[in-house]
């Protein structure tokens, strides 16, 4: 067995920098304005990256581990060991720079967790409990794939069609890829390698039809989201997973859903376009590419400060990238959750502009809650492979963070509610999501910021967990980040 600190990949032994080249790059819920046409969206991906700028990198710690090894690998008939991470492509990472394990989690905060686990602490071995005891990791999980992916608003047209399943596997792969970590025990390795392998070996494409199947652009991107966390866990600690398995695993991912989210969604809720810059952000570390990374955190950059309000930005919010809201009257209708102006007509303006509203608050906090859980999720991420998104906008999350907060623990007080904000009963649109742990430990545990009504809102909903039909991307937060600190980052 090889012990939990050994690393064998060439970017972390050899201290690699990014390639700071010159590349020429620099919620659920239907379109307000309709499908676009795959050629708007190459359009859209030109216009922005050009005028974006990469990332820099900083150097890779070479210090982060590097053990001496003690073990056999996988090739060579040695049992399998979660602490051993085992690089199936073992050049592509020296190349590039990327750290790896190193989407929304890398080595040292899973380390971290792990021996909070062994040490019986809490609030990591009540969430550590009650994923163990979800569905999702049942040692007998069966993945439900589906040649062409169709997906109908609201879920609807999805007898058998992959999309509520779809998420439920990609939940069980992460979830089955992270107790394979924390315990050791070589089931739940297989189990999630089987979920990654089953959807590979039999998508074949995306259905076209918007009309019909308009979900597809989203359920493609919180499976982008998802399923490469798994992967990497799985990829980069020891899990046996063949090298001929990650080559076509990486091959859906860049074959089919990346060239449906790398361009984003300018079309409507922004919660959409969030989770591609994620998703699009996640495949570009998995499969070792800088310049699709890129576009993940141009798209964020170019979509954050028009989805989060400060009072800074004036009468009314900053217009999306794409030029779909050219007009006051057509962003207050986006953030009112009306549909688009025709003609001539005048949106009534019922609601009020404060800062950490954000473009889904006065829809419903849960699809809020989809936009902000993306946001921070590719923050996290960044963060770990040296790139800071959370400092550029820390003013704009952090308000959300209280202005959501306060509101959702009046409303689990059984406070009356202040009903100005939206202009409706605010009752009607207010739900707890799994989310808000990855973004707290940020500004709290490692910045020192104050967020109390966040921490109050966090205290009351541990330990999180999952849910496929509601929550998507939002999977064991508790679990993964509560109280790391800066636990496994540079």
């Amino acid at each position: 067995m090889m012990s939990p600190g050994h690393f064998t990949s060439a970017a972390v032994r050899g201290g690699v920098r990014w390639l700071l080249l010159a590349q020429g790059l620099c919620g659920c819920g239907s379109s307000r304005n309709g499908a676009a046409p795959d050629a708007r969206l190459d359009a859209a991906t030109a216009s922005r990256d050009a005028h974006t700028d990469a990332p820099k990198r900083a150097p890779v710690d070479a210090s982060r581990g590097a053990l001496p090894e003690t073990g056999t690998s996988v090739a060579e008939g040695s049992v399998l060991d979660a602490s051993s991470p085992q690089d199936a492509s073992p050049s592509s990472d020296a190349a590039r720079g990327f750290v790896h394990p190193g989407i929304l989690v890398d080595r040292g905060q899973l380390d971290f967790v792990k021996a909070k686990i062994a040490a019986n602490t809490a609030p990591w071995i009540t969430a550590f409990t009650t994923a163990k005891a979800s569905s999702f990791a049942s040692m007998t999980y069966v993945a439900h794939p589906v040649p062409q992916l169709a997906c109908g608003g609201h879920n609807t047209n999805d007898v058998g069609n992959g999309c509520v399943n779809g998420n439920s596997d990609a939940i069980a792969a992460y979830t089955q890829a992270l107790l394979w970590y924390y315990t050791g025990e070589p089931v739940y390795a297989a189990n999630a390698i089987a979920i990654l392998n089953a959807w590979s070996s039999t998508l074949q494409s995306l259905n076209s039809d918007l009309t019909t199947y308009g979900n597809v652009p989203l359920v493609t991107a919180w499976l982008s989201e998802m399923f490469p966390r798994a992967a990497e866990i799985l990829r980069y600690t020891n899990a046996g997973w063949a090298v001929a398995d990650v080559q076509k695993f990486s091959a859906m991912l860049t074959g089919i859903f990346l060239p449906r989210i790398r361009a984003g969604w300018p079309y409507g809720a922004g919660n959409w376009e969030l989770s591609m810059a994620d998703g699009t952000a996640n495949i570009g570390v998995f499969t070792d590419d800088l310049a699709t990374f890129t576009t993940g955190v141009n798209l964020w950059k170019a979509r954050v400060p028009a989805y989060f309000y400060l009072t800074s930005d004036g009468a009314f919010p900053i217009a999306p990238p794409g030029g779909q809201y050219p007009t006051d009257n057509d962003i207050l209708a986006l953030w009112q959750n009306e549909a688009a102006p025709t003609g001539s007509q005048v949106i009534v303006q019922r609601s009020v502009f404060r800062s950490g509203r954000e473009e889904e608050t006065c829809r419903d906090f849960v699809h809020m809650a989809l936009g902000t859980a993306s946001t921070v999720n590719l923050a996290e991420t960044a963060r770990i492979q040296g790139t800071d998104l959370y400092t550029d906008e820390q003013s704009r999350i952090t308000a959300a963070f209280e202005l959501s907060a306060t509101y959702l623990n009046e409303h689990a007080a059984g406070a009356m509610e202040d009903n100005t904000l939206c202009g409706i009963p605010m009752n009607a649109i207010l739900e707890d999501s799994p989310t808000w742990e990855i973004g707290y430990n940020e500004y709290v545990n490692r910045k020192g910021l104050s967020l109390p009504n966040s921490k109050v809102m966090i205290a009351r909903i541990r330990p999180t967990g999952a849910d496929p039909s509601a929550f998507h991307q939002m999977a064991w937060e508790t679990l993964t980040h509560a109280e790391t600190g800066s636990a496994g980052i540079p």
